[in-house]
């Protein structure tokens, strides 16, 4: 993903928390070298399904879509900038 690339050369601290990968998910596994050879900061948890997106700690993304693997999806997202319901749903995710 080169917007990965992008954001990190920029200084921006990329986050993904994301479930252990099954021994099947060759490709996937290649990918995340990748984005981590990128400066991504990888962490693999077992059991996380949740699917959001924090910017900045200011803006929240969380819904149903799979984020990272999404095509003519008929998911769905909820954008949310209010700062106790970002905190709120860090404190959940156990998230830095």
């Amino acid at each position: 993903m080169k917007d990965f690339q992008v954001l990190t050369d920029r200084g921006v601290k990329v986050r993904l928390y994301l479930r252990q990968l099954r021994a099947s998910e060759q490709r996937e596994a290649a990918i995340l070298d990748t984005w981590e050879g990128m400066g991504v900061e990888i962490t693999r948890r077992e059991g996380i399904h949740h699917k959001a997106a924090v910017i900045d700690r200011a803006i929240a993304w969380e819904g149903s879509l799979n984020i990272m693997q999404h095509w003519k999806s008929k998911e769905h997202m909820t954008r949310h900038e209010d700062p106790e319901y970002i905190k709120q749903l860090m404190d959940v995710l156990k998230v830095k």
